[in-house]
């Protein structure tokens, strides 16, 4: 049994990232959604199951999505 999750969070997390690819950081995107760090974490951990999008980060930290060459 586990938290139930704000799927509006994750929704707006993703946004947020496609918004500002590889530019923003976790803890950026908590500063700018009023959540904190950690709640954010919990949801980028979950994003891939609940919406099949692939994240990727940088050495720096920064987020991305992740696109398949074809």
């Amino acid at each position: 049994m586990g938290r139930k999750v704000n799927l509006q969070n994750v929704k707006s997390i993703v946004q947020s990232i496609q918004n500002h690819n590889n530019q923003f950081r976790a803890a950026d995107i908590a500063r700018e959604m009023g959540l904190h760090p950690q709640a954010v974490s919990r949801l980028l951990a979950i994003i891939e199951e609940t919406t099949g999008t692939l994240l990727q980060e940088d050495d720096q930290g920064k987020l991305g999505i992740f696109k398949r060459k074809k």
